[in-house]
């Protein structure tokens, strides 16, 4: 964990639904002056800075749509398995929609989190 609670501010270039853990990746293209949170693995996402909306969070923390000016609150980690930072999970968004998670993705990632099932191959993009 680089920082426990930080805040990052830009515009939403992609939004998307991983199927594998319930969580909504969002690339999001930060303002000026605020390269410092990103490592040189974020070069592999467009330069961008991964937010992650965790499944139990959907229901009270907004998905933005792709294009939206937003701003994000939530630990701020280096995601070893990929190689870039990111916020996650992202606590607060300040435009978007809820989405809550279905109970079929809650069970899901409970199952998976437990080692009740195995973890599927994810794609980066």
């Amino acid at each position: 964990m680089k920082s426990r609670c930080h805040v990052a501010v830009g515009t939403v270039e992609k939004v998307k639904a991983e199927a594998y853990d319930g969580d909504i990746h969002i690339e999001l293209l930060l303002d000026r002056g605020q390269e410092g949170l990103l490592s040189s693995g974020n070069a592999r996402v467009g330069g961008t800075l991964i937010l992650e909306i965790i499944p139990w969070d959907r229901s009270r923390v907004l998905v933005p749509e792709a294009g939206q000016r937003i701003e994000v609150v939530g630990p701020w980690v280096d995601d070893t398995a990929h190689g870039w930072n990111e916020i996650h999970p992202a606590w607060w968004i300040s435009a978007g929609t809820i989405e809550p998670a279905s109970q079929d993705e809650l069970r899901r990632v409970d199952r998976l989190l437990r080692g009740l099932e195995a973890a599927a191959v994810e794609d980066d993009d």
